[in-house]
């Protein structure tokens, strides 16, 4: 996969052993579970010839209809690079079990494979975790070595998901 994250210290994660349709996903867990978040690759063909905009749009319209009120606030959707990559961010807001919530969401456009981070959270929370949800996503490298890494704190293994003094698992 060729990529690396950096998650903050307090934070841990582990992967989907069985990730259905996409190539990997990793649950990413903060310290005080207030926020619910992943991280997920799935194959692309540059064939598709499509924007990065254009996937997440495409999302929108299936997530409208699984959350509540899902509504993408207009003057938040953002193009950027990440790491010399192709990347949209927006901000959706919904109603979960009575909860206003916020969605955060960010697609970054690799050569064969388009990843995205999910951040989930009440609305009160939201801005006090932004940084840290941004901090997550600029992380995000795509290396020219055939590893994938998720540096946790002090833990940074090869081909190993680590944690701050705990090994999670291995990714093949």
């Amino acid at each position: 996969l060729n990529l690396s994250i950096a998650l903050p210290s307090d934070w841990n994660c582990y992967k989907n052993p069985a990730p259905g349709k996409y190539k990997f996903s990793w649950q990413l867990l903060p310290a005080k579970l207030k926020v619910w978040a992943m991280f997920v690759g799935k194959i692309y063909s540059p064939a598709d010839n499509v924007h990065v905009r254009q996937i997440a749009v495409g999302d929108v319209a299936i997530l409208k209809s699984f959350f509540n009120a899902y509504a993408v606030r207009p003057d938040s959707w953002s193009e950027y690079t990440v790491s010399e990559t192709p990347a949209v961010v927006y901000i959706a807001d919904y109603v979960d079990e009575g909860r206003a919530m916020v969605e955060y969401r960010s697609y970054l456009l690799g050569k064969s494979m388009v990843y995205w981070f999910v951040f989930r959270v009440e609305k009160e929370l939201f801005e006090a975790n932004k940084i840290q949800f941004d901090s997550i996503i600029n992380s995000f490298e795509l290396k020219n070595k055939s590893d994938v890494q998720i540096e946790a704190g002090r833990g940074n293994i090869t081909d190993r998901i680590i944690v701050p003094g705990e090994r999670v698992g291995e990714y093949t």
